[in-house]
Order: structure tokens, then sequence, then C-alpha cells
């Protein structure tokens, strides 16, 4: 009985995961953005309601922290600030922070998946992030 137990042990010793660490190196972030009008009173009211959007990204990374920072990069990005509207009223999306960051552990076998208009094509530029935008099956 104690054999059994044993192997049984040192079975599940060999394989052990690190369950923050994707197998195949892809993450699943999402980040929440605010919108706000620039100069606008109240903008860092917390009770103010505010427009907010939440994207949902992957990114190939090599760790949960290197994905995080990716995540974060692209958040970034999303954050120049223009004009909107017919009258141009200097506008914003603001980045609030990461809401979810999970390890991918296996690639789909059959998808469908459109990449947005303003991914690059494959082949055209190293592709290490994509916006969620698949049907599975």
């Amino acid at each position: 009985m104690a054999k059994k137990k044993a192997k049984r042990t040192q079975s599940r010793a060999r394989h052990s995961y690190d369950p923050n660490l994707s197998p195949v190196g892809w993450y699943v972030g999402s980040f929440l953005l605010r919108f706000v009008e620039i100069g606008a009173k109240g903008n860092n009211n917390p009770k103010r309601r505010f427009l907010s959007w939440q994207n949902t990204i992957l990114v190939k990374a090599k760790s949960l922290d290197h994905a995080f920072e990716k995540v974060v990069k692209v958040a970034n990005s999303q954050t120049t600030p223009y004009k909107g509207g017919p009258d141009g009223i200097p506008v914003q999306w603001i980045f609030e922070g990461v809401t979810e960051l999970l390890p991918v552990y296996d690639v789909a076998r059959r998808s469908r998946c459109k990449l947005p208009d303003n991914q690059p094509e494959k082949g055209s530029q190293r592709l290490d992030h994509v916006l969620v935008g698949c049907l599975l099956q």
C-alpha cells in the first residue's frame, strides 16, 4: 500500500506545473478605459458615471509579468487625446487598469478568427497581440 502511495506522489511531482505560466506562451488580458471630455468638471470625481469600455486582448509573452507589461503598453497606446463629435471637442480614453490576466493553457484546434482591420497581416510584422475576435467551434 505504501508503495502505491509513493508512486502516486512521484507521478504528481513529475506532472506539476505553475498555474500562472502558459505552456503555449499566450495570455488573455482585459483592461478598462474611461471616456472623458478633456477639461470637463468632475473628471476625477469617483462618484460620477462615465462611459467605459473593457477591451480583451491576447498577448504572446514569456511570463505573467511580461504579459501584464504588454497589456499595459497596449492599453496606454489607446489613450491619445483627439477631437470628437461634430464640434471637435477635445476628448480622451483614460486607462483605468488591468481587470483580468489569465494564461492560455491550450490552443484551440479549430477556430474561425478574423483579425480587425487595424491589425498587421500575418508576416508583415511580428504579431504579439491581437484583439480577441474568435469564434471557437
